[in-house]
């Protein structure tokens, strides 16, 4: 690392930063452009703004000076000048905004992501959080929904967490089904069931104890056993 690029904070700025820092790093303001090792490779970081490298002068965060492929532990993605991109000990991207429409595997499945938003990975490089470009179709596990055009979350197992729904749909909370309404969030449990979603029409729904009316337009929250909460 060409320390003479690097400019060290103020001893203000230094505390406010690594109050939520790993311990062994250090931040520096980039006096130019800089080239800084990142695990087997480097990444180009932009002056005027902050680089936080590890204990090894490898770098875990900053912005980038240009669009610039960056790998993930499992595949080497553009990602957008100006943005922030963070990185792992061994160089390996864990959140960053992609530069172009990708497709990328969650572990599981390969799903469309739409230019300019923000991508998170899991340390074995399986996308974990992106923005769909399309509504498409996604798996649960036990359940397959369509999804629109938003933001979309997966569990470690590369089953989906949670999203929009693109059109009125039935959903099985695991004891039973209900249609819960286009255009708002839903999410699963790890069982692939649905955990909570807003309810197109009134409906009664038991809970462990006894039956509630939840009407049109409630969001409902149940168990993992399929109870409403």
């Amino acid at each position: 690392m060409n320390v003479s690029r690097l400019l060290p904070l103020t001893l203000l700025s230094i505390t406010l930063f690594l109050s939520s820092a790993s311990a062994g790093e250090r931040s520096y303001r980039l006096s130019e452009d800089a080239s800084l090792p990142a695990g087997k490779n480097h990444v180009v970081l932009k002056a005027g703004t902050t680089a936080t490298v590890n204990d090894r002068g490898h770098a875990v965060s900053g912005i980038l000076a240009k669009d610039d492929f960056v790998s993930t532990a499992r595949i080497a993605l553009r990602f957008k000048s100006g943005t922030e991109i963070v990185l792992d000990d061994s160089g390996h991207v864990r959140r960053g905004t992609i530069a172009n429409n990708e497709t990328i595997y969650n572990g599981r499945n390969f799903y469309r992501y739409s230019a300019g938003t923000l991508a998170v990975f899991d340390e074995r490089g399986n996308i974990t959080e992106g923005t769909l470009l399309t509504s498409q179709m996604i798996d649960t596990g036990r359940l397959r929904c369509l999804m629109q055009a938003d933001k979309i979350y997966f569990q470690q197992s590369g089953l989906a967490a949670g999203g929009t729904l693109a059109a009125d749909q039935a959903l099985s909370n695991g004891r039973v089904s209900f249609v819960y309404k286009s255009g708002t969030p839903v999410t699963f449990n790890a069982y692939g069931y649905l955990k909570s979603g807003v309810l197109l029409n009134a409906q009664n729904i038991a809970t462990k104890h006894t039956v509630k009316t939840f009407p049109s337009g409630s969001r409902v929250n149940f168990t993992d056993d399929g109870y409403a909460l």
